[in-house]
């Protein structure tokens, strides 16, 4: 086999000293036309905490100001990952500083992951770079996981740990882990242990202990400081890690109630065998550059249930969700309560919504799956033929993880019923269509018919809990009967023989009740 020869550079990021900061290797080579296993024996060559690969760009066109490419970031361990923040900065100041590019009047560099979308890197006052990275929202771990983790940093620390809270990363941080633990541990000056994070069956590959500094404390008035642990780096520490800050950001914007858009600065700190390393402070702020961006919203929550009333703060990272005050006023069941809501508590609390709750992580998890197939897949349909989906806030009761989904009270502001079972019908085929287009399978239609709400507009599709992404095979009404089991959609092939033209009688009975318990 041949390998192939391409340039390269090592730079040191979020440092002006040579042998600080965070160092990488960046690899100019054309990442499509060499396997993998070259570019790990590459990486484990250079012996970098980290290799980045980047595709060789085409001649600068005259006024060109940006440049796209394609990157992947692959540890000294041999492993590929989906983002890096140093990496990105590092590839972006080596493309910015090659004799074709430099003094070419380039203001961003947007560098194509392989599965995290475009990392932008632009050129601001002072030819300082300055990077956009993704939201990292944080999550309950169950209870076998914190005692695991918890248990974890004591013995890296060698001492008990004042430990304040452990979370998990969301979506696309699914291997991290954010410790927060008390000011007075003295993160900076500990000497830690970090094989033990490294050990098998321990259940995260990225950990981020964390904790706030005081202003009485602080060098450069930093909000936190941090230290990161890894297997996948050399000594198991990273200097600097920039997919670290993408939890740590939103997570300590929340704690401390941080304005939006306000900058801040925060510290990470590492050892070098048995001494400090010289500390790296990022200038940090949480702000959003389009409509469709995660931004934090909160929601008091005026709760009823039996003859308790309590109030919560909970808070949303969703892009649907906006602040408001909530109060219940009618249980409709185990989780789900009609309520009134507000944009704050001065103001007259009346939009009517239904709040759908969950207790406990394995609940919330469930809830966040629903919010997830309301706001990704079935955006458009909403309002149409599901819910308007108004947001996910979520908190922890007594330490339990508690979360809260606000949507449309369909049976509101309605002028007519619509009676017709063969108008019914038709619009609730109509609906489920639209949703099987939509690539979702609700999964529950068939077993229960309270997921169909008639209204004079037509008809919603509700409670997507157990609903799955699905590839629609169709189904064609007068053919289902004489092909084989799995040939058609099976739930469009069980919603026809409801609802179809070749309903039976029964069915048509059935709907005609439900239109009129609906309306009373």
């Amino acid at each position: 086999m041949t390998i192939p020869s391409a340039p390269f550079t090592i730079a040191t990021v979020f440092s002006s000293n040579p042998f600080g900061g965070n160092p990488a290797a960046i690899i100019f080579l054309d990442v499509d036309t060499v396997s993998f296993d070259v570019l790990r024996g590459i990486a484990r060559n250079f012996n970098q905490p980290m290799a980045v690969f980047v595709k060789p760009i085409e001649p600068l066109k005259p006024g060109q100001t940006t440049i796209h490419t394609s990157v992947r970031f692959v540890t000294v361990a041999g492993n590929e990952v989906e983002l890096c923040g140093h990496g990105s900065m590092a590839a972006a100041k080596a493309l910015l500083s090659s004799p074709d590019v430099a003094g070419a009047g380039i203001t961003e560099i947007q560098l194509q992951t392989k599965t995290r979308g475009i990392v932008r890197v632009n050129v601001v006052a002072g030819g300082l770079l300055e990077m956009v990275l993704p939201v990292g929202l944080t999550e309950p771990v169950s209870s076998e996981d914190e005692q695991r983790v918890a248990s974890t940093v004591n013995r890296a620390f060698g001492r008990d740990v004042k430990i304040k809270h452990i979370a998990r990363g969301g979506e696309g941080f699914e291997h991290a882990c954010l410790i927060e633990i008390d000011e007075s541990e003295d993160l900076q000056g500990s000497k830690v242990n970090t094989a033990v994070f490294g050990e098998a069956g321990y259940p995260f590959g990225l950990n981020t202990i964390t904790s706030n500094v005081s202003l009485k404390r602080s060098e450069l008035n930093e909000q936190f400081v941090s230290r990161m642990f890894s297997p996948e780096v050399p000594g198991g520490e990273d200097s600097v890690c920039g997919s670290a800050h993408c939890l740590l950001v939103p997570y300590w914007y929340k704690q401390k109630g941080l304005e939006r858009g306000k900058e801040s600065v925060a510290k990470q700190i590492s050892w070098s065998d048995t001494t400090p390393r010289n500390s790296s402070s990022l200038k940090i702020f949480l702000a959003f550059t389009d409509p469709t961006s995660t931004f934090m919203a909160t929601l008091k929550l005026n709760w009823s249930h039996g003859q308790h009333s309590e109030v919560y703060d909970l808070w949303s990272w969703s892009s649907d969700a906006v602040d408001r005050v909530v109060r219940t006023t009618k249980r409709l069941r185990a989780n789900l309560y009609e309520a009134l809501a507000g944009p704050n508590a001065d103001g007259e609390l009346d939009q009517p919504l239904l709040l759908k709750i969950a207790r406990g992580p394995q609940a919330l998890a469930d809830l966040k799956h629903e919010a997830k197939i309301y706001t990704k897949d079935l955006l458009s349909l909403q309002g149409i033929v599901v819910p308007k989906f108004y947001g996910l806030y979520e908190t922890r009761i007594k330490g339990i993880p508690f979360g809260c989904a606000l949507l449309e009270d369909c049976n509101t502001g309605l002028s007519k019923p619509l009676l017709d079972p063969r108008e019914v019908n038709t619009q609730v085929m109509l609906a489920i269509c639209k949703i099987h287009q939509a690539g979702i399978s609700h999964n529950d239609l068939l077993t229960s018919r309270h997921h169909i709400v008639v209204q004079d507009r037509g008809v919603r599709i509700i409670d997507f809990t157990n609903a799955t992404r699905h590839v629609c095979t169709n189904a064609v009404p007068t053919l289902y009967h004489s092909l084989p089991r799995g040939f058609f959609c099976e739930e469009l092939v069980g919603m026809e023989k409801a609802f179809g033209v070749h309903s039976d009688p029964a069915s048509i009975s059935q709907a005609i009740l439900a239109a009129k318990k609906c309306w009373g």
